[in-house]
């Protein structure tokens, strides 16, 4: 408040129209506001989709336990997710395998329990309900030490040796062990990604060998990259064309 009236232009946060919460000028040029209603609408949904990344992913993980692993995501694989969705999908999985060493746990309780309880009376029911226990737990201990176990391994090492999604524009970039080269294109966002193969049993077919994945445009991804393809073999001179092989 000034002392006399009239002098609220000369108000030390007159910059930012008296309002230094909500507006900032850190140029000197137009106070700019700092959560715009568009900006509290992209924030919210930015936090709804990992919660539903997260959640879908902790579910696939449990879900899959219950039934001897069918149907477990493929997280590395997986297109439409960034790579930090990724990363969070990765913690949902982890999340679900240690809920079916819980509810397992669980299961082998009350089975055994009742077994107990009803001096062998309960034999019919108890023994399916201890052995799906047994296995959905010793199931999700497995994927959790295997998870684990890729964070300081080889898949925690190809991720360490992974190239970014954005490069120099019309370039090509190559990792240091040499399995994996990126193909920029005119903005510097990925287009086309040529890895060596990597055998495992997880790992699908058309990707034990060398492989091409394209990146398909999607214009959701506000950061401008595409969706990484499934693997496909290499077209006639496509490596020597656009990955310099």
């Amino acid at each position: 408040m000034t002392d006399e009236g009239g002098q609220e232009s000369l108000s030390p946060y007159h910059f930012s129209y008296n309002n230094p919460i909500r507006f900032n000028d850190p140029d000197g040029k137009f106070p700019d506001g700092c959560c715009s209603l568009s900006d509290v609408v992209d924030a919210v949904n930015t936090v709804t989709r990992s919660v539903v990344v997260v959640a879908s992913a902790a579910a696939n993980a449990w879900g899959t336990n219950q039934v001897g692993g069918i149907g477990r995501a493929d997280v590395e694989n997986m297109s439409g997710l960034t790579q930090g969705e990724k990363t969070l999908a990765r913690a949902g999985q982890s999340i679900g395998d240690a809920a079916s060493i819980v509810t397992g746990a669980a299961e082998v309780v009350v089975g055994g329990g009742g077994e107990i309880a009803t001096l062998g009376g309960a034999t019919p029911a108890a023994i399916p309900l201890v052995l799906h226990g047994a296995s959905s737990a010793v199931l999700g201990a497995k994927n959790l030490l295997s998870s684990s176990t890729d964070n300081s391994g080889s898949s925690g090492a190809r991720r360490k040796n992974r190239l970014p999604d954005r490069g120099e524009p019309n370039s090509t970039q190559t990792n240091k062990p040499g399995t994996t080269t990126k193909k920029y294109g005119p903005d510097g966002t990925v287009q086309k990604e040529f890895n060596k193969g990597h055998p495992g049993e997880k790992v699908p077919k058309n990707e034990q060998g060398d492989h091409v994945h394209d990146y398909k445009p999607n214009p959701n991804n506000k950061s401008g990259i595409g969706d990484r393809q499934p693997g496909r073999e290499p077209k006639r001179n496509e490596l020597k064309k656009d990955f310099n092989q």
